[in-house]
């Protein structure tokens, strides 16, 4: 009786053990629509390290799905958001390269530049993140004129050239002040040559202005401050350069 009893027991244990065997092994694999989600809602709850490794985990898992270049941009969003542009640039990058025909690409494009915009530093240091947001967003506004960025691109290519044109400004102005007045026009009509369509050129002529009349260009150097004074922007340079003038007239 006790034999049958255990054999009863050690049966129903194998069914059990069997059923639960058979449970595991139908539970359903996540998809990559799943895995998507999963990594959408870290990415929203800013938990960037969780979004980074489950987009990986959808792009190195599923690289034919239909999600895997939305995949990649959530990669690329999540590196982007966590303030780590280098790393968001390169994913970016692997958009346009291997997703071609994604309509992604144009956001991707768009946010290349905006990566660099991010490093660019203040004008009187380095600019070489600058340059290269200045060339990121011409490229996007060559290949997405009409797009629905194109107008945020335009003001931060604006923004760009304006940060070169101070640069270009404050080197002159430096060299002004240390009596080097060959260097310090070169960068002043630097600014009027190839920043024109910024509010620098204002400052670059006042700056030409005073690197002349040391020169002794008193002619040349009073056409420079009337120049500002008639088309400055800002009023306090204005009245630097009359002062200027007025200086000029008093022989001074």
């Amino acid at each position: 009786m006790k034999v049958r009893s255990l054999f009863i027991f050690m049966l129903a244990v194998s069914v059990c053990v069997f059923g639960a065997q058979c449970a595991s092994s139908q539970k359903k694999e996540p998809s990559a629509k799943d895995q998507y989600q999963l990594a959408s809602k870290y990415l929203e709850k800013t938990e960037y390290i969780k979004a980074i490794e489950a987009f990986q985990t959808l792009v190195y898992n599923f690289p034919g799905s239909e999600w895997v270049d939305a995949g990649q941009y959530g990669l690329a969003e999540s590196y982007f958001r966590s303030k780590d542009y280098v790393n968001a640039v390169f994913e970016y990058e692997r958009i346009v390269n291997d997703f071609s025909m994604s309509p992604l690409v144009e956001k991707a494009q768009f946010k290349i530049a905006m990566c660099y915009f991010k490093q660019s530093l203040d004008a009187v240091r380095d600019q070489e993140n600058t340059y290269q947001a200045i060339q990121g967003f011409l490229t996007f506004l060559e290949d997405y004129p009409d797009s629905p960025l194109a107008k945020e691109a335009q003001t931060k290519y604006a923004i760009c050239r304006a940060k070169l044109a101070e640069k270009a400004y404050r080197n002159g102005e430096l060299y002004l002040k240390m009596g080097q007045t060959e260097a310090a026009l070169l960068y002043f009509r630097e600014v009027l040559d190839t920043f024109g369509d910024t509010s620098w050129i204002h400052h670059a002529r006042y700056g030409i202005g005073c690197a002349l009349l040391k020169q002794g260009e008193r002619d040349e150097a009073r056409q420079a401050f009337e120049q500002v004074v008639r088309n400055g922007t800002e009023e306090r340079l204005k009245q630097k350069a009359q002062k200027k003038l007025k200086e000029m007239e008093k022989g001074g």
